[in-house]
C-alpha cells in the first residue's frame, strides 16, 4: 500500500486500519524511512528488544530506539538540531529508560495507547497517550542512525519538494525546523507562519476533547492499577 499524496501522520491511518483488521498482535511498530538499523547493538535484535521491554513493563505506552547523535557533533549548522536532541534526555528514568517525547522515529506502540482508542495518529499526538502510560527512549548505546540529518545541508533537496512538505505540515499544525522553512520560497513560508498556529490550535482542541472524554470515562470505572 502506498499513499499518492503527502498527508504526513493521518496517512499511517489506513495502512494501520488495514494491518489491525489481519493481525492480532499487541503491538505494531512505526518507523521514518531514512532510519539505519546497522548500528544497533540491541540483543538479540532492535525488535526484540522493544518487544522485551514493553512485556516486562505494562506501563509503558511506547518505547522508541535512541538516535545517535555522531553526525550531529560532526557538523556545526546542525547544532540546534543537537541540543533539541539533548533536552529530551533528563534525570527521568525508568529504569535504564529516558522518559521522553517520542515521534514516529523507530518507535513500538501498544495498539491502546491513545485516549482516541482508534490507535489512529493525528497532529499533536504525542501527546494523545494515555495519561497513565509512559513514552520513553531506549539507552544511549542503543541506537539507530537517522540519515534524514544528512539531508539538512542548504539546497540538498529540490526547493518544489520543500514547499510541498511545508504545506503539507502547514495543514496538519505540524512544526519545520527553521534550517528547512529557511530553504522553501518566500510565499510558502509567509503563509505557513500565517496559518501554521491557528490550524494547530484547532487540532489542539480536538485532543482536549477526546482527552477530557478519555478521563471521564475511565474515571467512572478505574485507571490502570487500580482494581
Amino acid at each position: 500500500m502506498r499513499n499518492n499524496d503527502n498527508k504526513w501522520i493521518l496517512g499511517i491511518n489506513r495502512h494501520l486500519e488495514y494491518i489491525k483488521s489481519r493481525h492480532g498482535s499487541k503491538y505494531f511498530y512505526l518507523t521514518d524511512g531514512d532510519i539505519d538499523f546497522n548500528l544497533c547493538k540491541a540483543k538479540p535484535c532492535w525488535l526484540s528488544y522493544s518487544i522485551n521491554l514493553m512485556e516486562n513493563n505494562c506501563s509503558l505506552g511506547k518505547v522508541g530506539l535512541s538516535l545517535s547523535w555522531d553526525y550531529l557533533k560532526k557538523n556545526e549548522y546542525l547544532h540546534d538540531i543537537l541540543q533539541q536532541e539533548e533536552s529530551l534526555y533528563t534525570n527521568n528514568k525508568i529504569n535504564d529508560l529516558y522518559v521522553s517525547f517520542i515521534d514516529t522515529t523507530a518507535t513500538l506502540f501498544r495498539w491502546d495507547w491513545s485516549v482516541e482508542e482508534s490507535s489512529k495518529f493525528y497532529p499533536d499526538h504525542m501527546r494523545y497517550l494515555r495519561p497513565e502510560l509512559y513514552s520513553c527512549r531506549t539507552p544511549k548505546d542503543i541506537v539507530v542512525e537517522h540519515l534524514g540529518w544528512q539531508k539538512y545541508n542548504n539546497n540538498c533537496l529540490p526547493k518544489v519538494d520543500i514547499d510541498n512538505k511545508i504545506k503539507c505540515f502547514m495543514i496538519v499544525g505540524g512544526y519545520v525546523k527553521d534550517e528547512t522553512l529557511s530553504q522553501a520560497s518566500n510565499y510558502i513560508r509567509y503563509l505557513y507562519k500565517l496559518l501554521h498556529k491557528p490550524i494547530l490550535n484547532l487540532w489542539i482542541l480536538r485532543r482536549y476533547y477526546y482527552l477530557f472524554k478519555y478521563i471521564i470515562k475511565k474515571g467512572r470505572r478505574h485507571f490502570q492499577g487500580q482494581g
